[in-house]
């Protein structure tokens, strides 16, 4: 009798899982409305493409294809120069939850004589529609440049420079995927939807709690999301995605959402001051060669890069150094990957670096150069404010190959000269703080 209830129980659960839950899986099926606007067909078809193509892309929808369209409507009528009305008639007839119709508002290109070629200018409107309501409820605008000896050209690359930069990203951010929390096992979680809507390996999505606040003198009851934890997704499903737990500050619920982060990589600009162990010069002296060794030269260095928040970065790196009679100018592009010590706060580093460096010093009426390379690697720690918003401060320990600048130093005129240090060598250890701003 237990086991027959318990058959009964799972059953009926089964039953409001794929009753109730499954519509949550279901892509929204849109159609894309070639563009309107007073310039030639070609471009009106050409943004129309491009469109589609990024939203097949996207990866969210179930788009209607062309053919599909012209067969429905007949090939003349689901031009974008459409009143409202009509274009919410053609997405009934065409079965779409949503319509994406745009225009071109300019299209112009002019000759610059300075460069020789065609400066192209392009402007367009994009509406999203809701069918059932017949809403807009979205309207992007864009503006494109592109430059180009052929006219023509000129205006198909401001066409499609109109879709460039943060028109993926806004679409990303107005079609957010979400999902319910459907299981908790220690770092790893669960969440209804999956391959169906897009989701993909990699991306992360943000853990959201809704709080209640009451509000007894108005009388009402209004609800919050507070954000309790960052997951990346590590396995997708056909309706399922599991995810790990990057940092939580609450225990995750299986009431709880997760919803996607749109743009998880983050620009820093990043300032550090190093001192390594020791520098040694070879200095000309009467003919003879002298070492000499000194300690702790300070370097400045300036960063900048893209981050992964609590997963790696990557930085160009422009650094100075000042030594007796010479200044050291070092450019590199550095690697790091992080691991957590406290998930979301503080992660152990591991970092590499190389580059170019160029020494000068002064002669008594030029300036003598030098060109070398560096190689560096190094750990330490990262601490981050206010998990991934606030800024970040770095302290790590090094160890550096060169840069070893040896003659030939040459002049402004680029002949062989003999300066008063001929020899540079900044192998060996040091420590590095730095600070770095997320924008």
């Amino acid at each position: 009798m237990v086991m027959k209830k318990s058959s009964i129980v799972l059953l009926l659960a089964m039953i409001y899982i794929f009753c109730y839950a499954t519509p949550s899986f279901a892509r929204e099926k849109v159609g894309v409305l070639d563009f309107g606007g007073k310039t030639p067909t070609e471009f009106r078809l050409s943004a129309g493409n491009k469109l589609f193509s990024i939203l097949l892309d996207l990866g969210y929808f179930d788009l209607i294809a062309r053919e599909e369209m012209a067969r429905v409507l007949g090939e003349e009528n689901f031009l974008a120069s459409q009143s409202v009305e009509e274009t919410i008639e053609t997405g009934r007839m065409l079965a779409a939850n949503l319509l994406f119709t745009g225009s071109i508002e300019q299209l112009s290109s002019h000759w610059d004589s300075k460069v020789q070629r065609y400066r192209g200018e392009a402007g367009i409107t994009v509406k999203i529609i809701q069918v059932q309501t017949g809403r807009v409820l979205h309207l992007l605008v864009r503006t494109g440049y592109g430059s180009s000896e052929n006219r023509e050209k000129s205006l198909h690359l401001a066409l499609e420079n109109c879709f460039a930069g943060d028109f993926m990203v806004k679409l990303k951010e107005i079609f957010a995927l979400n999902g319910t929390i459907t299981k908790v096992d220690g770092d790893i979680i669960c969440f209804f939807n999956g391959k169906d809507l897009g989701i993909k390996k990699g991306q992360r999505f943000r853990v959201l709690r809704t709080e209640f606040e009451e509000f007894e003198e108005l009388k009402i009851r209004t609800a919050f999301q507070r954000e309790i934890g960052l997951v990346e997704v590590i396995a997708v499903g056909d309706n399922l995605s599991k995810a790990k737990l990057i940092w939580n500050s609450l225990p995750i619920l299986l009431e709880d959402t997760v919803e996607e982060v749109t743009h998880p990589e983050k620009k820093l600009l990043s300032f550090e001051v190093g001192a390594s162990n020791k520098y040694t010069t070879e200095a000309l002296k009467k003919e003879t060669s002298v070492n000499v060794n000194h300690r702790y030269p300070l370097a400045l260095n300036l960063k900048f890069g893209r981050e992964l928040p609590f997963k790696h970065s990557g930085f160009l790196h422009l650094g100075v150094v000042g030594v007796p009679t010479v200044k050291v100018f070092n450019l590199g592009v550095e690697g790091c990957f992080e691991r957590p010590l406290s998930k979301g706060f503080f992660y152990f580093t591991l970092s590499g670096e190389t580059g170019l460096a160029l020494a000068f010093q002064e002669l008594s009426n030029q300036t003598a150069s030098c060109l070398g390379y560096y190689l560096k690697v190094g750990g330490g720690g990262k601490m981050y404010f206010n998990r991934e918003q606030g800024p970040r401060i770095n302290l790590r320990i090094f160890g550096q190959y060169g840069p070893k600048l040896t003659p030939p130093w040459k002049d402004n005129e680029g002949k062989t000269v003999t300066p008063s240090i001929q020899r540079l060598d900044f192998t060996g250890f040091g420590l590095e703080v730095g600070f770095s701003i997320p924008f």
